[in-house]
């Protein structure tokens, strides 16, 4: 499951199966991921080269997912499960790797891309040109010709974007070995606002994947008005 919900788009059934095939970098045909504490949409980020954009770290968000964890242990009491689960947070976040930050962040923090989701423009008016282009952009996605795939998706102006949770790496590390630090003196509540600090870090951005053409569509549309505005009145007959 997602960290954060994102907000929903309306997209059409292709544009859906187009956004299951670039989250996989590749086929349609996706892996299943069954490993214990994975997260799927990490997983299938790994598996593409064409979109640098799309990587993401598991080491990230199974820190993020542990540190959830620990605060609800402690409300329920159960501190030796609280323990545990901060000690899995600051190895997991001792593992993310300086390379999977955010390639496009150079504010400083190192922030790491943890979750995301694709979106799809709901403006998104079919036609058959436009469907001829996304049937040979699936199949390129079959043929693994993912860069060639992507050229007929903007042919299609289809407009994909994908949003990302960036977690700051070094503001997360300080927080968890806190929140570690007060969990040995028993300072519960404490540990549990230390904890607190390393979500609220999280933050969140969008990168674009294809972007349409702009006017392309208002632009044939708007021609045969414009010749028809251009047209000189009919003169008037007299007598009538």
């Amino acid at each position: 499951m997602s960290i954060h919900s994102f907000r929903r788009t309306r997209t059409s059934a292709a544009l859906i199966a187009l956004s299951v095939a670039l989250a996989s970098g590749a086929a349609f045909t996706s892996p299943v991921f069954a490993a214990q504490g994975k997260d799927q949409v990490v997983e299938a980020s790994k598996a593409g080269t064409a979109h640098p954009n799309l990587k993401l770290s598991q080491d990230g968000y199974s820190t993020m997912r542990a540190v959830r964890a620990a605060r609800v242990a402690i409300f329920n009491g159960d501190i030796d499960a609280a323990k545990k689960l901060v000690d899995e947070a600051g190895a997991d976040v001792g593992r993310v790797k300086v390379d999977e930050r955010a390639l496009d962040k150079t504010t400083p923090g190192n922030w790491i891309p943890i979750d995301g989701q694709l979106g799809v423009a709901d403006d998104f008016v079919s036609t058959p040109q436009k469907a001829a282009h996304i049937a040979s952009g699936n199949k390129k996605l079959q043929e693994g010709k993912v860069s060639e795939a992507m050229q007929e998706f903007k042919l299609a102006e289809v407009d994909i974007n994908f949003s990302r949770v960036l977690m700051p790496l070094d503001a997360t590390r300080r927080q968890v070995a806190l929140a570690s630090d007060l969990m040995k003196g028993q300072k519960y509540y404490e540990a549990n606002m230390a904890l607190k600090a390393a979500e609220d870090g999280l933050q969140f951005d969008s990168v674009t994947l294809i972007e349409a053409p702009k006017g392309a569509g208002n632009a044939a549309a708007a021609a045969p008005a414009a010749k028809s505005a251009s047209a000189p009145a009919a003169p008037a007959v007299a007598g009538k």
